[in-house]
């Protein structure tokens, strides 16, 4: 719905305003502006875990990723040198 409405000039505008994700984001900034030191310190803490898992699970994707590359190269190797 966002990306439709949002791409009509002006009107998309307008909606972006009043669009429920956009209410949700800033009721979210003004609980963080207005979150006391120690609420502040565990939500960098939260954050941190959740970076360093996005950063451990892209690590575990390139990983798989360069792993079956070089089974393909390998197999197309084997596939090259067999003799017919």
């Amino acid at each position: 719905i966002d990306w439709i409405i949002g791409s009509v000039p002006l009107l998309g505008d307008v909606f972006d305003v009043y669009w429920k994700s956009n209410q949700r984001n800033v009721a979210l900034l003004r609980r963080h502006v207005m979150a006391a030191p120690v609420e502040e310190r565990r939500a960098r803490t939260g954050d941190w875990l959740f970076v360093g898992g996005l950063i451990v699970a892209l690590l575990v994707i390139l990983t798989g990723c360069l792993a079956a590359v070089y089974a393909i190269f390998a197999a197309v190797a084997r596939a090259i040198a067999a003799p017919h």
